[in-house]
């Protein structure tokens, strides 16, 4: 099935696969700005860290919804709709 699949499809399914880990990136480049802008707040450097947790909590929270759409209208449609 994967050798029949499009070099296209094949890299968007690797781009979209990748969105998780890059949301990571993005808050931990972050991370010193957020603790420096929100100083007055008691324990913020720990705090700060566990906004590396929201994106996957938010992955494993909607994933069972996903899993819903997908047995209902397919695979491109939710995957169109989410892009």
């Amino acid at each position: 099935m994967y050798d029949s699949m499009r070099w296209s499809v094949k890299i968007s399914l690797f781009l979209l696969s990748m969105m998780g880990v890059m949301s990571v990136i993005v808050i931990v480049a972050a991370l010193p700005l957020i603790s420096h802008h929100f100083i007055e707040i008691p324990h913020i450097k720990f705090l700060s860290k566990l906004l590396l947790t929201v994106p996957s909590l938010m992955i494993a929270l909607v994933a069972p919804f996903a899993g819903i759409l997908i047995d209902r209208y397919g695979r491109r449609r939710p995957l169109f709709a989410g892009i």
